[in-house]
């Protein structure tokens, strides 16, 4: 009896909290104790909202507004790289052991280059330079300078 008591308090209780649950009858009605799921419309979910523009990361690159200089900055390497007369194998050894796809993508503007390991190459390094102030040619000028220490020839004898 202690347990049906017991079940009817808390029935009372929550018609208290919950008054909009009463039955007219006379019988007591019991709040709903699972809330039903919220239902998606099925047209207008996460995957085709108008508003939900799916992005992928190639078509940022593409739009990117600095692809113009990327660009011209894989020429730049390229060129160097030709002058330096290396096939793109021997390239992508010298460079940190990398693919020669990747590289490739560096010299075609895809992918950025990192340029502290194009530099730490001693015979790359300057043929990169040239290629690069040849992008900016109106305020640079390039000027080959050869320099040749001429030696003299001491004669030991008094000839």
């Amino acid at each position: 009896m202690v347990c049906k008591s017991r079940h009817i308090n808390k029935i009372q209780a929550a018609l208290v909290r919950f008054p909009h649950n009463q039955s007219t009858a006379g019988v007591i009605t019991m709040p709903p104790t699972v809330v039903a799921p919220v239902q998606r419309d099925p047209v207008r979910s996460s995957d085709n909202a108008p508003d939900a523009a799916k992005v992928h990361r190639k078509s940022v690159r593409k739009t990117d507004h600095f692809s113009k200089w990327r660009v011209l900055l894989g020429g730049a390497i390229k060129r160097a790289r030709l002058r330096c007369d290396w096939n793109l194998k021997e390239f992508a050894a010298r460079i940190g052991d990398r693919d020669e796809r990747l590289v490739a993508r560096w010299e075609s503007g895809e992918d950025r280059a990192p340029y502290d390991e194009l530099f730490a190459d001693d015979d790359y390094r300057p043929q990169l330079i040239v290629a690069l102030a040849e992008l900016s040619s109106d305020s640079i000028g390039i000027d080959t300078v050869i320099t040749v220490k001429q030696m003299r020839r001491f004669i030991v004898g008094g000839q």
